[in-house]
């Protein structure tokens, strides 16, 4: 794992406390639909959200634990055993929707304040027809009129599956540290009026249509709880996903300019905290009639919320500087995982000031081309470490006991069946784990996890040090001695110029004839033709992967050659976990409040 460093201040771009100039722009780059939240405006004089300290867990103390009281059955008519209800298509322009949300009014929508044993707002006339006027463009001519509850409406409230309600639920639950403190919970009366609207809709064949009036809600829980309910709809549906994404993207514009033409557009509360940094050598000067309000934190959030959740499923990759350049063109802080940001870009990218990656290794980064050029680099530092130290003791048990080879025996031939036994593809009966002597190649926090692991099962560990070192530190092995002793070695090291091909053909003739080698770092750093050939001449004994050394590999890649004998791979998921991905969602709301508010951290 590579060591965080602390940039030079002097090349960071300073974080400043005049409202007046600050424009911020957010260019969320990721390997999946990006969003460029372009000219938005907001301001905090409704939402009055206090600082945030970074050390501390990022939830709330008055907010329940036991968010189950939300989501009472007898209020809102949910039947935990009855199947799913079908999934909808979320797709304007299939009904000949250009842009709903244009034709919105400004009126606030109504507040869910009321408390527990009081009626809620409008509980005495129809709930949803207050709101039946700002919907004139999402009711095409040819479509029938919208059905109105307590008119003699036939609609009834759909059914979620216990597995949907438990996800939801744990949803709300995972996502409370967005909330601002001031934020007080909305009655359950209130709550279950809210999301019952949500469910049945304005129309009985447009669902979802209505759901620009939650842009007018007050608290971006109203938000997230639309976007995860929707979403418990198209976790399994790609193409759904991009639609709820886009979606979901345009309430969030709308709700900006709203908010925003209700109040001048220079006007800041004390309490909202804004910056305009500039480059080195430049004027932090703006004109002062073409001002904008910063966004707020409370927005960020909800944005990050937004990618976060619905984006995991599908991958759109940016694959030309041309395209990543016109995506961050306007952007102060870019939002990415391994989309590569090269100086060129940068040269592109003027107003580009700080760049988020949503990884825990920054390789694909110029971090010397970027320092020049005072543009910080913030990561997100042992948020996977879990997931990958498991997925390499998973690859080590797929390896050694060939369990995709017997998988595909036994599903595409008759072996099994004839002959009763596929032990004889074993060269010799795979060891236990206590027989395992284990080397580790990059003792960072990855590699202390996976020895963590390995000693649990038994095996004897070995710690490699830098290679060619002449001092030895405490507690470890050359580099040779540590190859030469290990029937299972993991690497888990960083990839730097001085770790490409740090394991080549020589190395590779030093391991014994049976040994394992598993790579859940990076790829590059064993040489892939090396590999191959003490795979296919049998000098090592198996081999897995999660990493390749061009990602996505084409179909053609070497190590995608089903003639490999035991060689495992797979798609670079060893990251993921839903832990994982609370720990990035978590990291980025700190990091950028952090750098927002002028005192940046996890830097590079």
């Amino acid at each position: 794992m590579p060591t965080d460093q602390q940039d030079d201040p002097s090349q960071q771009r300073p974080a400043s406390q005049n409202a007046e100039q600050s424009v911020v722009q957010l260019a969320l780059s990721t390997p999946t639909i990006g969003l460029g939240a372009e000219n938005h405006n907001d301001n905090l004089n409704q939402i009055q959200s206090g600082p945030l300290d970074v050390t501390q867990p990022l939830l709330h103390p008055e907010i329940p634990d036991d968010l189950d009281i939300l989501w009472g059955d007898s209020e809102l008519g949910l039947d935990p055993s009855a199947p799913a209800f079908p999934l909808c298509s979320f797709s304007f322009a299939q009904y000949g929707i250009s842009d709903p949300f244009q034709s919105l009014q400004a009126e606030p929508f109504p507040s869910f304040n009321s408390t527990e044993g009081q009626q809620g707002p409008g509980l005495n006339e129809d709930p949803l027809s207050r709101n039946m006027s700002r919907l004139p463009s999402l009711q095409p001519e040819d479509q029938p009129q919208p059905t109105r509850f307590g008119q003699g409406s036939k609609l009834s409230m759909p059914q979620i599956n216990r597995s949907d309600y438990a996800m939801i639920s744990s949803m709300i639950h995972d996502q409370k540290h967005v909330l601002p403190p001031t934020f007080h919970w909305p009655s359950r009366h209130a709550l279950s009026r809210y999301l019952e609207g949500f469910f049945n809709g304005f129309y009985d064949h447009l669902p979802f249509l209505h759901l620009p009036t939650f842009a007018l809600s007050s608290s971006p829980l109203m938000l997230i709880l639309a976007i995860f309910a929707m979403g418990a709809q198209f976790r399994f549906e790609r193409e759904e996903a991009i639609e709820l994404w886009k979606g979901a993207k345009a309430l969030i514009d709308d709700h900006l300019r709203r908010r925003a033409n209700d109040v001048n557009a220079a006007v800041h509360t004390p309490l909202q905290p804004s910056f305009s940094p500039s480059r080195a050598g430049q004027s932090d000067t703006i004109d002062k009639s073409n001002v904008e309000p910063l966004m707020s934190l409370e927005t960020i959030q909800a944005i990050i919320i937004v990618l976060s959740f619905a984006t995991w499923n599908h991958k759109s990759l940016l694959r030309d500087a041309e395209d990543v350049a016109t995506r961050l063109q306007n952007a102060d802080i870019a939002i990415t995982t391994i989309i590569l940001i090269t100086c060129e870009v940068l040269d592109q990218c003027p107003r580009l000031k700080c760049v988020y990656a949503m990884a825990t290794g920054t390789e694909w980064v110029d971090l010397e081309g970027f320092r020049k050029r005072g543009v910080t680099v913030v990561r997100a530092p042992q948020s996977n470490v879990d997931a990958v130290s498991e997925h390499a003791i998973a690859l080590y048990f797929a390896s050694r006991r060939k369990i995709v080879e017997m998988h595909n025996r036994c599903m595409s031939t008759d072996e099994y069946a004839e002959q009763g036994t596929l032990t004889h593809h074993f060269p010799a009966p795979p060891p236990s784990c206590s027989s395992e002597t284990l080397a580790i190649i990059g003792y960072g926090f990855l590699g202390k996890k996976v020895e963590k692991l390995a000693r649990a099962l038994g095996m004897t560990v070995v710690i490699a040090d830098r290679k060619g070192s002449q001092d030895l530190r405490e507690g470890r092995v050359d580099f040779e001695t540590a190859l030469k002793r290990a029937s299972v070695a993991i690497v888990t090291i960083a990839k730097t110029r001085d770790t490409i091909d740090l394991i080549d053909e020589k190395e590779l003739r030093m391991m014994r004839s049976d040994a394992i080698l598993i790579n859940v770092s990076r790829g590059g750093i064993i040489n892939e033709k090396a590999l191959i050939s003490a795979l296919r001449q049998g000098e090592i004994g198996g081999a897995a992967t999660d990493v390749f050394g061009k990602e996505p590999p084409a179909r053609n890649t070497s190590l995608l050659c089903e003639d490999i004998p035991n060689l495992t791979v797979s798609p670079h998921l060893a990251w993921f976990s839903g832990q994982t991905i609370q720990n990035l969602q978590d990291l980025l709301v700190r990091g950028l409040d952090a750098y927002v508010r002028g005192s940046p951290i996890n830097t590079v």
